[in-house]
């Protein structure tokens, strides 16, 4: 007799932005169905939860109604003191937890699984492009300090190769454009930018006001 398939929920939270990160979490789910050889005996059910960026009461009440439920993995591409706070209740109940971005305060467990690139690898994939695009100088304009931490390897290597870099931050509560306006009055054209994906949209429509966004200049 064929053994009985067992169905296993692994849970998704995102936010309210996250349709393209939900897309993914369900094609991903599909592909390990469909290849029988992953799991044999088990069939994954994908299953959505929505959280605010900053709702960390609700997000408790969600991830402890998730347990009680039954679940086999949680997957969280949520972002700062939200993911961390779900990352610490799935470790205290031995429930794996795949995170999907970059956060130099997560602490490693057995359990926990991140699938961003480590910097190391990222900083060699940024010269690796910059050597190609033969930039011997350009600026590098971050949203906040963790930008800076995440290009540590970067900054090293280009220091090897004496590259011409000039460092701008937005400021929180002032237009992008006026970080822009900056750039531009010093007569940059290769730019090396760092944001947070739901302001990428913004930052580069205001760069493209400040006129910015010509066939002169590259970004990164």
């Amino acid at each position: 007799m064929a053994s009985q398939m067992s169905y296993e929920s692994v849970r998704g939270l995102f936010g309210e932005d996250g349709e393209e990160q939900e897309l993914v979490f369900r094609f991903a789910i599909e592909r390990i169905n469909a290849d029988p050889t992953i799991l044999p005996k088990s069939t994954l059910v994908a299953q959505v939860e929505r959280i605010g960026r900053e709702d960390s009461f609700h997000a408790d009440k969600k991830v402890c109604g998730l347990l009680r439920s039954g679940v086999a993995a949680i997957f969280d591409p949520l972002e700062g003191s939200i993911s961390r706070h779900v990352q610490s209740i799935c470790d205290a109940m031995d429930i794996p937890h795949v995170v999907t971005r970059w956060d130099f305060q997560v602490i490693k467990d057995g359990l926990s699984i991140n699938l961003y690139p480590k910097p190391q690898v990222l900083a060699k994939a940024y010269v690796d492009l910059v050597k190609a695009w033969n930039w011997n100088k350009f600026v590098i304009l971050y949203e906040d300090n963790e930008g800076i931490v995440r290009l540590q390897d970067f900054f090293k290597e280009a220091q090897l190769r004496n590259w011409v870099i000039k460092l701008y931050q937005f400021q929180p509560g002032i237009p992008y454009r006026d970080t822009f306006w900056k750039i531009k009055s010093e007569n940059e054209f290769n730019i090396v930018l760092d944001v947070k994906k739901r302001n990428m949209y913004s930052v580069l429509k205001q760069a493209q006001q400040v006129g910015l966004m010509t066939e002169m200049h590259s970004y990164l």
